[in-house]
């Protein structure tokens, strides 16, 4: 369930992975569809330059579509939140669908106020096996704004498209 990417000593990062497009394989008992498979580790192994970045912790919490998480979900990833900056981590990065992720963020805002680390969420509008794969890209951007020392005042974010959005301000417009 945990694992460790990275052998910088600084800065220490926290990623957890709740499933979606960004993690999906295809499924091995349907013809073309895809299922979110990969855990946090397939996913922080898919960006080489997660490495420079410092110290990565992957924990995966679910492997769901994003419309099957529920308040239960929310309200874990916001107790391993509280816990990951109790411990000592300098930011921490999610990855979900992005069916739910606007929501997930108003969420975690709503819940962690101003967290005391910088939290930023991502996801990915195609899976990692089609041409032109958004995911990696958005965690490697997720990454580095969790481990920016500037972003520990802004609240919890969301990255997409090399951009950082405010939780407050952030919505899914267009499939």
């Amino acid at each position: 369930m945990e694992g460790k990417v990275g052998e910088m000593g600084e800065p220490r990062l926290r990623f957890f992975t709740l499933g979606g497009t960004i993690a999906m394989a295809p499924a091995k008992d349907s013809a073309g569809g895809v299922t979110p498979r990969h855990d946090a580790e397939d996913l922080l192994g898919a960006v080489p330059d997660l490495a420079r970045i410092g110290r990565i912790e992957a924990v995966t919490l679910r492997r769901v579509p994003s419309a099957n998480l529920t308040l239960r979900d929310a309200l874990q990833l916001t107790d391993e939140i509280i816990r990951a900056a109790e411990e000592g981590v300098d930011g921490v990065f999610v990855s979900q669908g992005t069916d739910t992720l606007e929501e997930m963020a108003f969420l975690l805002h709503c819940l962690l106020g101003r967290p005391p680390v910088p939290v930023v969420l991502t996801g990915a509008m195609r899976p990692p096996s089609a041409a032109g794969a958004d995911g990696p890209a958005n965690l490697l951007t997720a990454a580095r704004a969790a481990a920016t020392p500037a972003c520990r005042d802004l609240g919890v974010m969301v990255a997409m498209n090399e951009r950082l959005y405010d939780a407050l301000h952030v919505a899914k417009r267009h499939t």
